[in-house]
């Protein structure tokens, strides 16, 4: 037997596949819900004779309103749907107890390394002269965070309820991870695709930081308010608006070779400083 069929028959006989089943019906909800409100909205627009321009233009000022609200009801729908023990009480006790306690160093290091080479190589500079604050920027600032966090903790809950400990299951668990976030969400919001580096890198690293602790959420959650976010709202690097409503950007967009370095270089001092334990 070839190393692909044996590597695909453990995974059917793990409870990988449990976890990335419910985890793709999740991006399946995501995905038809988007498609189901945008087209709600242009039905109603329609009947009130809006042209093409003014429904593309509702859904580019509201599109994270929109994403965030699919994103929160999917959760709900799968929680809802198939019970994954949503109702046991001790479960969810030692759920919340276990993944809530105050981050360790690790994730601050990151974010300063992080923060500190994206821009002095991008070199950021001021869009226009107009830097003051606008809802745009915290309506990004926040849908970025929801975006990046109900996947995160989902798949963190599935981890905990199916549990997995071996080695070759718990990195296929952050590569698949991030892999199916990077994919289902460029089919929801297709102008994604200039930044799915961003989205690949950003949920394998919310993963990996979080997996040694506990599965300590706050961990993930500190990573999204002080790294993600603000890049996203403040720098330019927003998925869907791009520098459109942000005060400052990269001038030199960071090549994809750099960015790969950069979180390269981040993983190594993880797990160095971890003494290369995925889990606890």
């Amino acid at each position: 037997m070839s190393k692909k069929n044996n590597f695909i028959d453990k995974f059917f006989h793990s409870h990988l596949k449990n976890i990335f089943f419910y985890y793709l019906f999740f991006s399946f909800l995501f995905v038809v819900l988007s498609v189901v409100i945008i087209s709600v909205v242009a039905f109603f627009h329609f009947q009130l004779e809006h042209d093409m321009s003014v429904i593309e233009n509702w859904v580019y000022l509201n599109n994270w309103e929109i994403i965030s609200l699919c994103k929160v009801l999917s959760l709900f729908i799968v929680l809802k749907t198939i019970r994954l023990r949503f109702y046991d009480t001790q479960f969810i006790k030692n759920f919340l107890f276990k993944v809530i306690n105050f981050p360790r160093h690790y994730v601050f290091v990151i974010v300063i390394f992080l923060i500190s080479f994206i821009l002095s190589i991008g070199k950021v500079g001021r869009v226009n002269d107009d830097i003051s604050l606008s809802t745009h920027q915290f309506v990004s600032f926040m849908g970025n965070f929801v975006f990046y966090f109900v996947d995160y903790v989902l798949l963190i809950y599935l981890r905990s309820l199916f549990s997995i400990s071996q080695k070759w299951e718990n990195y296929t668990f952050l590569l698949l991870s991030g892999f199916l976030f990077s994919v289902t969400s460029t089919l929801a919001i297709p102008s994604i695709q200039p930044v799915i580096i961003y989205l690949f890198l950003h949920m394998l690293t919310l993963l990996t930081v979080t997996l040694p602790f506990r599965n300590n959420i706050l961990m993930g959650g500190f990573y999204l308010v002080l790294f993600v976010s603000p890049l996203a709202s403040f720098v330019g690097l927003d998925p869907i608006w791009g520098t459109e409503f942000s005060p400052f950007e990269l001038k030199n967009p960071l090549p994809f070779f750099y960015i790969v370095i950069l979180w390269g270089l981040s993983f190594v001092y993880f797990y160095r400083v971890r003494g290369k334990r995925l889990v606890d």
